[in-house]
């Protein structure tokens, strides 16, 4: 009785784990392109205004916009193409905008609020992510996704350093 027992709950973790499945996804292209954050490559930092904490003392105060634009070139010719960009925040705030994570001495309910090309929507990065497709020529020209950062107050903000991330990722179909 007592091997049944054992080869029973030997048995048990093994099944639970066989239903789980991982499918890994990607594809092979003949097509890159080249992306660049006003004007640089790579890693970018976007240098926002120095603000008065006057500026920033209710909740929902915004000062210091700062356009940004994400600009792809470099495309392979061919037809048209659709080229989406992602934006990723691994933190945020509980009205969507992007955590203040500056050290030493950051400034306190402060973040960065980023607002889509038409300035006026603040894209709410509450469930982690942004993503817009357009739809354009890359080859004929350059792809632009532009942006607007701002500060946004969340209470009475303090004087201090801020500073906030995002990830992004270029697709082009």
């Amino acid at each position: 009785m007592k091997y049944k027992l054992l080869s029973i709950a030997l048995l048990l973790p093994f099944t639970a784990i066989a239903s789980n499945t991982v499918t890994f996804l990607g594809e092979v292209s003949d097509t890159t392109c080249d992306i660049t954050i006003n004007g640089s490559k790579g890693d970018v930092s976007v240098q926002l205004p120095t603000v008065l904490a006057s500026t920033l003392e209710e909740s929902g105060d915004v000062t210091g916009a700062t356009p940004f634009k994400f600009t792809v070139s470099g495309c392979s010719a061919g037809a048209q193409a659709t080229v989406g960009m992602r934006l990723v925040s691994t933190s945020t705030t509980n009205t969507g905008n992007l955590v203040n994570i500056a050290t030493g001495t950051p400034a306190t309910d402060v973040s960065i609020q980023i607002l889509d090309d038409n300035k006026t929507d603040p894209i709410d990065f509450t469930l982690g992510e942004y993503s817009t497709d357009l739809i354009a020529k890359p080859t004929t020209g350059n792809v632009e996704f532009p942006f607007t950062a701002q500060y946004h107050s969340d209470g009475k903000a303090t004087i201090g350093k801020v500073e906030s991330q995002l990830q992004y990722a270029l697709t082009y179909k």
